[in-house]
């Protein structure tokens, strides 16, 4: 095995693991938009009053879950009881002292940051360009030696 196929494995090598971390950071963001989205529903359309007269863990569960209902279309998926189990544990405190611009500027940075993750899996070369060039600019740039003609050579696997 030559020099040229050895490069040619590491590259498409690092493309799955770089796709890898993605798909996880996508995951990652997706869950922490669907919590943020289910605590603002709970808190803004007050569903967390239809519990106070609730009886027992079970009705609480129905309660909630009944009062979601009518928000979740937009959802990117559906309500699970552990989404349920986490409503009930937001703290009084957090419901008295919401901040309705905060929870949503929060929802938008997700939004942007899901978008930018979504992008860079569709165009996984080009980020993969992008990490190799971020590493050459980090680690290369007072190295006097380097030949950035390497780096042109390995690019040309993708």
């Amino acid at each position: 095995m030559g020099v040229s196929d050895m490069l040619k494995i590491s590259t498409d090598h690092t493309v799955q693991l770089l796709k890898m971390e993605l798909e996880v950071q996508l995951s990652d963001l997706e869950n922490q938009w669907h919590n943020a989205s289910l605590e603002r529903i709970f808190i803004e359309n007050k569903i967390y009053r239809d519990i106070e007269a609730a009886e027992t863990w079970e009705e609480v569960i129905f309660k909630i879950q009944i009062g979601l209902k009518p928000f979740t279309t937009n959802l990117k998926r559906n309500v699970v009881e552990d989404d349920i189990i986490r409503l009930t544990e937001i703290k009084i405190k957090r419901i008295s002292k919401y901040d309705k611009d905060r929870l949503n500027d929060t929802i938008i940075k997700l939004n942007e940051e899901l978008d930018k993750t979504v992008k860079n899996l569709k165009n996984i070369v080009e980020y993969t360009i992008d990490y190799y060039y971020n590493i050459l600019n980090k680690y290369g740039k007072d190295k006097k030696n380097l030949n950035l003609n390497i780096s042109v050579t390995m690019f040309k696997f993708f």
